[in-house]
Order: C-alpha cells, then sequence, then structure tokens
C-alpha cells in the first residue's frame, strides 16, 4: 500500500528536516511506512527496512498511527543505524520556505521541557527524594501494590511541607505583599542551584527589593528551599514518584502551567496530579474550576513525549485561535524532544514503551466517547495565579 502526501508549504522543508534530524529508532509496533523525497511525501509498506536502505532512498520511518510518531525511540538494530544516518546526511535541503514563526517557537519551548524534565533524573535529586520521604509513605508503598493510594498520600504530605509562593513579603521590613518590578540574573549562590531567572519585587512601604530565585536543583528544593510554583512543584513532585518506584512525567500546558502524570499499573494509564493543588485524577479542573481553555498539553517521560491534550479538555478539536503548529507538526517536533531526552537519561526500561501504548489507548477513548464524571473538576484554584 503506497499514499502520496503534499508538503505543506506554511511550513516548509526547515520543518521536513526537523523531523529527518530527530529520526534514529523503529518501534517494535505497527506497520512502518517509510518515506521517500521528492516535490511529494511518499509513505509505503511495501517493501521492508533492509531493502530501502539498500536502495539509499528512506528518508524517514514513522507508524501507522500519527499520534505514535513521537514514540519512535529505541527499536532500531545497531547494523541498520549507522548506515541509516549516512543517508540522511548526505541529502541535501532546498531552504525556499523559512519555517512559520509558531513552529520555531513550538520547537523551543519543548525543547525547554524536556531540559526541566531532565533535572528530575540527576543522581543526587534521586537519592536526596529517597531520604526526605517520610517512614508512612514508605510503609505504604511496602504494603502493596495500590497505587493511588500512595500518590494521594504523598500529595497529600508533600502539599503539607511545600509552600506555594502567592504573595512575596518583604525581606527587610516584614510587609506582606510585594510588588513584582521585574526581574534580574541570578548571582553567583543562586546559579549554584540552577536559578535561570530571579523575579524582583519592590516593598510598597520601605522600597527594598526582594529577590525571588526560580531554582531547578531538584536536591536544593527537597531539602532547603521547599518553596516555589508550579515549575518548581512539578519537578520536586515528579522526582518523588520515581524516588517510591512509580514511573512519572512532568506535564506542560504551554501557556502557563506545569503538573505531573504518574503512572497507575492497576489501572494502566497515566492518571493526572497538580501537586499544586493537592489534586489527583481530576484531569478536567483546569477547564471546567479554572475556566481555561486548553489548548495543547504535552507529556514528557524518560522514554517517551506525547501529546494528551484530550485527557484535560471534553473539546474534540483545537481551538480556533490556537497559535500552535497542527497536529502532525507537533508529533514530528514531539519526537525530536523526546529523543533528546532519552538520550540523556540512564535507562528506558522496556515496560515504558508499553505503558506509553495502553496510555494512548485510552486517551483515543477520551477523545472518542467523552470523559466519566469527575467530582472535584468545578473546584476553583487553591493555589493562585
Amino acid at each position: 500500500m503506497t499514499r502520496t502526501l503534499e508538503i505543506e508549504p506554511e511550513f516548509g522543508m526547515d520543518v521536513f528536516q526537523m523531523q529527518l534530524e530527530s529520526v534514529a529508532i523503529v518501534p517494535r509496533h505497527g506497520a512502518y511506512y517509510f518515506v521517500k523525497s521528492g516535490q511529494r511525501i511518499v509513505l509505503s509498506n511495501e517493501k521492508d527496512l533492509e531493502t530501502l536502505i539498500d536502495d539509499g532512498d528512506v528518508l524517514y520511518i514513522v507508524t501507522t498511527e500519527s499520534d505514535t510518531y513521537a514514540l519512535v525511540l529505541q527499536f532500531m538494530p545497531d547494523q541498520f543505524a549507522a548506515r541509516f544516518l549516512s543517508i540522511l546526511r548526505r541529502y541535501r535541503f532546498q531552504r525556499t520556505v523559512p519555517p512559520a514563526p509558531n513552529v520555531i517557537a513550538f520547537d523551543k519551548k519543548l525543547f525547554r521541557c524536556g531540559q526541566e524534565y531532565l533535572q528530575t533524573h540527576r543522581h543526587d535529586a534521586l537519592e536526596v527524594a529517597k531520604n526526605v520521604i517520610p517512614t508512612h509513605l514508605n510503609v505504604l508503598k511496602a504494603a502493596g501494590p495500590d497505587d493511588i493510594a500512595l500518590v494521594k498520600a504523598l500529595a497529600s504530605w508533600f502539599h503539607r511541607e511545600f509552600t506555594f509562593i502567592k504573595d512575596v513579603p518583604c525581606e527587610a521590613c516584614g510587609h506582606p505583599t510585594c510588588r513584582p518590578s521585574g526581574r534580574d540574573m541570578p548571582g553567583i549562590a543562586e546559579i549554584s542551584h540552577d536559578a535561570m531567572t530571579v523575579e524582583l519585587y519592590t516593598c510598597p512601604t520601605c522600597h527594598r527589593t526582594t529577590r525571588v530565585p526560580r531554582y531547578r536543583d531538584v536536591a536544593y528544593l527537597l531539602t532547603h528551599w521547599r518553596r516555589g510554583r508550579c515549575g518548581e512543584f512539578a519537578l520536586a513532585f515528579t522526582t518523588l514518584c520515581l524516588a517510591v518506584g512509580l514511573e512519572a512525567r512532568m506535564v506542560f500546558d504551554l501557556a502557563d502551567h506545569v503538573w505531573v502524570e504518574y503512572y497507575d499499573r492497576q489501572r494502566r494509564t497515566f492518571v493526572h496530579v497538580d501537586p499544586c493543588e493537592n489534586a489527583v485524577d481530576t484531569p478536567l479542573m483546569y477547564e471546567k474550576g479554572w475556566g481555561k481553555q486548553i489548548d495543547v498539553v504535552i507529556a514528557v517521560g524518560r522514554g517517551f513525549s506525547t501529546e494528551v491534550t484530550w485527557r484535560y479538555t471534553e473539546s474534540r478539536d483545537r481551538p480556533a485561535q490556537s497559535k500552535w503548529p497542527r497536529s502532525y507538526v507537533c508529533h514530528f517536533l514531539l519526537h525530536r524532544m523526546a529523543h533528546f531526552v532519552a538520550m540523556n537519561v540512564d535507562e528506558v526500561p522496556a515496560s515504558n514503551f508499553d505503558q506509553v501504548m495502553a496510555d494512548l489507548a485510552n486517551l483515543r477513548k477520551l477523545r472518542a466517547e467523552g470523559h466519566p464524571t469527575y467530582g472535584d473538576a468545578a473546584k476553583p484554584r487553591q493555589s493562585g495565579s
């Protein structure tokens, strides 16, 4: 069977190059399609992989389902990989159409998401996380396989121990609420704990400035700082989930929020957790309780990264005014970022692929059949914006 697709002139050859650069491996499930070059992109499963590589006309490998593009990660045999990549290097692109600005912005944002997630896999962070988890949670973990009970207990403890930064008091005079007054570069001490930026707040009474570093050093967050906003909370809580033996990933609403999903082994799906709100398994909370319009939601894990928008909205279509690329371009760029993450973690468990495939089946079911009723979905935001 062969299908032919027009190259989208809106995105041009730069975007096509991104998908080519990201390829390295073939998934082990599903029929394979092999993309060749020309004025059109031809997808075919009429030849096997070795024949196509010998012919020298392979440019990209995908699976039959578009939302699996991001999952093409770790299964190309070594003897094929070097030859395949050498074919890509010989290919020359005609950069006649510049990529759309939103494609570039999306790609950069995804890369930052991947960098954030990698902080949770630092060895010092995981060791610290194991040491700070209280005894009663370790007892609950040892009691038996009840993942959601463990996560709810972990989220409740986290919510008590960590402070969400909403109002910033003055460090000089103690006035309870300072005004935002810009940002600053981090100092040497702040950089030592991976602060990427520092928020500045000015006291309306004494006019002194209070600094609020946005740290990414998870070990420091867990042992000393213990405060922040959604980014810090998601980093810390993801690491804690990994430390108690759960597979966990960070979830980015590309507008303005970050939370966590853990893989529930009893339900065979990833489950929503928002450590800022102490909320577990209430994915419609943002749309129904907060009144957010959900556009694109990305989950970043150590083996696979994928779009999970349909878990968090009852709408079956993207907003008409979406500023992000169309879905298939999202998948190409997600693949590229997922490869970057996978190459920078120690290992990707073999079970990870099956977990993500089971979760994708659940997402398709949600999109087709709708969401079940969630009791706390209409709960308003507690943590502040």
